[in-house]
């Protein structure tokens, strides 16, 4: 996780959590398609 965030300047960032669980934000939730990501989209209202 520490060489991602070195790997890409990242200046706060969190590790990904489990992409099937309801309780989490779309923009914390770990994707499968790249080692990290930067923005999202949420459900409007959110």
């Amino acid at each position: 996780y520490v060489d991602l965030v070195k790997k890409h300047g990242l200046e706060i960032s969190q590790p990904g959590v489990d992409p099937n669980s309801p309780f989490t934000w779309q923009m914390t939730r770990k994707r499968h398609d790249s080692e990290v990501h930067k923005s999202t989209k949420e459900k409007p209202g959110c």
